[in-house]
């Protein structure tokens, strides 16, 4: 089994095929504790691009973080926004801690994730991708389905044109 040259203890044996199975969609599912994140309506004031929401996988950690389905979708009529996706982003403090909910409901298992909305950052990072989002449609980004893996991270911004609420949802599996 390869490992990734700076995590010597990854991936584990249980983080390869032989434990996971393949939804509908072909996407690699798994069938232990799934993990999700869901705003309260969040209102932006503003035209610029605001930083809403980052997830980061510690460096120490020994599981993938496997996003596998994302929503977005403005509370107004007729309010569109733009959503943007940004990988490796530095100078992130402040922002309100968010505890992500295992949809599991049996279990106690906590997410090893640290994520939190409104952020402060100083450098977005690489964009991935821009996704807009409307009253009318739920806006869910479902592929590709992105990875982070041990000391990687997601910042999601949002921009409008005029002042709007939104609602966002990320799904994932860590393993």
């Amino acid at each position: 089994m390869a490992t990734i040259p700076s995590q010597t203890n990854f991936p584990t044996s249980r983080q390869v095929p032989d434990h996971a199975i393949l939804d509908i969609n072909g996407k690699q599912c798994y069938l232990g504790n799934q993990f999700l994140i869901c705003t309260e309506p969040i209102t932006v004031a503003v035209s610029t691009e605001t930083p809403v929401i980052y997830i980061s996988n510690p460096s120490n950690n020994t599981k993938s973080v496997f996003i596998y389905d994302m929503g977005f979708n403005t509370i107004a009529t007729i309010d569109t926004a733009y959503f943007r996706l940004y990988k490796s982003s530095s100078g992130i403090s402040s922002g309100t801690s968010i505890t992500p909910f295992n949809c599991r409901l049996a279990s106690g298992t906590s997410s090893t994730i640290n994520a939190l909305l409104m952020p402060t950052v100083v450098t977005k990072g690489t964009r991935i991708q821009t996704v807009p989002g409307n009253y009318t449609i739920y806006q869910s980004i479902n592929d590709p389905m992105l990875i982070l893996d041990p000391g990687q991270s997601l910042l999601i911004t949002v921009q409008t044109a005029t002042s709007t609420s939104f609602v966002a949802q990320l799904l994932y599996y860590e393993l």
